[in-house]
Parts: structure tokens; sequence; C-alpha cells
């Protein structure tokens, strides 16, 4: 999925638990170690209950706040959401506002 240079130390896709600020799952350094696959692959997977996730550039940060969702810095935010057997893509670069479609 993505080069062993990134694989920090695992052999396999490890999804775990972050801190619960946020109601979906983040990967980080997207763009740059092209990781956009490894979070796409994790949602895929049949024992994983991920149905969104947010794949996010270095310099960039995803703002939630009230439920409202910014991005800010150099690079982009990508919205990762399952639907069935396939992944929806969207992509938000900074300083444009965040819209996403109805769930």
């Amino acid at each position: 999925m993505c080069d062993s240079d990134f694989s920090e130390g695992l052999d396999a896709v490890t999804v775990l638990p972050g801190l619960g600020l946020v109601p979906f799952t983040v990967e980080v350094h997207a763009a740059q170690w092209g990781l956009h696959y490894r979070l796409a692959h994790a949602m895929l997977g049949d024992e994983r209950a991920i149905d969104e996730g947010w794949a996010i550039d270095e310099h960039t940060i995803l703002e939630v706040t009230d439920g409202a969702l910014s991005v800010h810095g150099t690079g982009t935010a990508t919205r990762m959401r399952r639907v069935g057997r396939r992944i929806e893509l969207t992509v938000h670069p900074a300083g444009v506002p965040v819209v996403l479609p109805d769930q």
C-alpha cells in the first residue's frame, strides 16, 4: 500500500483508537508520503468499522468547531467516505469552505 519506510515499524495496517476528539479516522502526511491508499485500504477491510476518514497533508490542519470544518495551511485535507465496497473522495484545499453533502 505504501513504501515500507513509512510503515513506522508495523508489518500491516493497524487501526488504533485515538483521543476521541473527532468521529472519524485521521491519516497524516498524506500527499508527502502517499498515504491516501493506506487509509482507503483500512476503510475497506471487512473487520473494520471505519466509515469516514480524512487524509491530511503536512503543514495543514483540519479545524473542527461545533460540527463545522475548515482547512488551514499549505496543503489539502481529503475526505474519504465508505459507500458499500467503494470509497468516495472529496479534496478540500485550505481557504475554501468545507461543504459536506448530506449524509
